[in-house]
């Protein structure tokens, strides 16, 4: 995680945090944000803080958005060899680590899955 880093969305603020950072992306891409605007001086507070609540669940925020908009793009194909690959003992396996480390592996680790799987695809395409 990245504390703190020069803007180039405010012209007028010079440095933003991490908090910052994921608020503007939640409200901008996805048109809704649950975490509150923040002063700058309290949002670099939270973000300096690796255990801070708030930071964490926006960070949840933005992953859960992310992997959603990134399933609602896949056909009904892809969603089924994905569902598939679920079962497969090495995803068990990863699935479990971040299971293990208190992470959510159902955001995370669909994501994660599906990020491969897409990837994966696609480069097969490019063999044909």
């Amino acid at each position: 995680r990245v504390n703190q880093m020069t803007s180039n969305m405010n012209p007028l603020q010079r440095t933003v945090s991490w908090y910052q950072v994921l608020h503007v992306l939640c409200c901008e891409l996805f048109k809704a944000c649950e975490g509150r605007d923040l002063s700058n001086k309290q949002s670099l507070e939270y973000s300096q803080d690796a255990r801070n609540k708030r930071v964490i669940a926006l960070e949840g925020e933005f992953m859960e958005k992310i992997a959603l908009a990134q399933r609602s793009k896949m056909s009904g194909d892809q969603v089924c060899a994905v569902a598939q690959l679920l079962s497969d003992p090495g995803v068990k396996q990863m699935l479990a680590k971040l299971d293990d480390l208190g992470i959510d592996k159902n955001t995370l680790g669909q994501y994660s899955v599906d990020s491969c799987f897409l990837t994966l695809e696609r480069q097969m395409d490019n063999i044909d």
